[in-house]
């Protein structure tokens, strides 16, 4: 079965989001934001977030 749908995936499985997700949405702080470059933007965003921290 062929569907025009969406599935909404919650996990913390790196590989798994990798491997089966074409977007990347972020849910905190009370919002949802689309991630434009996939799970490795994502990264990168979360380690200069950190950093400006002072946790890394």
């Amino acid at each position: 079965m062929i569907t025009e749908g969406g599935v909404v995936l919650v996990s913390h499985d790196e590989r798994l989001i990798r491997m089966v997700c074409k977007e990347l949405w972020v849910c905190e702080n009370g919002t949802v934001r689309r991630i434009d470059g996939g799970f490795d933007e994502y990264r990168e965003i979360l380690q200069e977030e950190f950093r400006k921290e002072g946790y890394l």
